[in-house]
């Protein structure tokens, strides 16, 4: 576990789980993503099927 990264992204919603995904698919290994809670627990998960961007 490295203790740098090169992009950080605060909320694990699905914005910052598509922009995590995005970023892995151009080949970015080093990132972090934080999350307080579980993933889309926030308002991700409380739209109740509609997305808030």
């Amino acid at each position: 576990v490295s203790s740098t990264a090169d992009v950080v992204i605060v909320g694990g919603g699905v914005m910052g789980c598509s922009i995590l995904h995005a970023l892995a698919c151009r080949g970015l290994k080093n990132s972090l993503l934080l999350e307080s809670e579980i993933l889309s627990f926030g308002s991700t998960g409380k739209s109740q099927g509609i997305l808030r961007m």
